[in-house]
């Protein structure tokens, strides 16, 4: 399912005309590169990996508070034991249980975890058109963050780098400036929505909606 998404994303940049052959290529390059981790991290289901990652972590059943405390020091030792140290692309930032899904420009990598790969985002007993209308919208919103406001910045290798020339910055920048107006007029509580805030979140929301894989059609 990720790869016929990948494909009908690459088949959209061939009709973005503002985008030249060069920053083209590369667009698709990029997509080609973005990795995917799906389920859950594969220390999971090993018994020593597991037993080595939390044998630090002190957890009882009746000190609820105390857990907390117990789980957040754990955390911030983990996060410090990562300074200067290279990028680890398996860590996941979610746990499998989430419902949700993330992309990462740092890492250039989907991830997408158990917890919303089930009904009503997915399900095997589910017609294709259903799975891809679901899980499928979030595959493509995900692969989308790689290009858009942000993601856009980073290069096929996770690097922090300026990959499209300026003229095709300018033409990105125009026309996501409808998206900014659009989202910018609409309210919550009589109070107008930021749609520069929003902006990553809109063009990723209507990206993935811009075209259905071939096997749809």
């Amino acid at each position: 399912m990720i790869n016929e998404v990948r494909n009908a994303f690459k088949k959209n940049l061939k009709n973005l005309k503002w985008m030249d052959p060069e920053t083209r290529e590369a667009a698709e390059i990029k997509a080609d590169t973005i990795s995917d981790m799906i389920g859950y991290p594969d220390f999971i289901q090993n018994p020593k990996l597991l037993d080595e990652r939390y044998h630090n972590l002190s957890v009882r059943d009746d000190t609820y508070f105390e857990n907390n405390i117990h789980l957040n020091y754990y955390n911030l030792v983990k996060n410090l034991e990562k300074i200067n140290e290279p990028v680890n692309k398996t860590t996941w930032s979610m746990f499998p249980s989430t419902v949700n899904a993330y992309y990462t420009p740092g890492k250039n990598q989907m991830v997408f975890p158990a917890g919303i790969l089930q009904s009503p985002f997915y399900d095997s007993k589910y017609p294709v058109s259903l799975n891809f209308g679901g899980m499928g919208v979030v595959m493509g919103h995900e692969l989308t963050h790689g290009f858009d406001d942000q993601g856009r910045e980073f290069d096929k290798d996770e690097n922090l780098h300026q990959w499209w020339n300026s003229n095709i910055t300018d033409l990105f920048k125009n026309r996501t400036e409808c998206f900014t107006k659009q989202y910018g007029k609409y309210q919550i509580n009589g109070k107008n929505l930021n749609g520069n805030q929003t902006l990553g979140e809109n063009i990723a929301d209507n990206g993935a909606a811009l075209k259905p894989p071939t096997t749809l059609i």
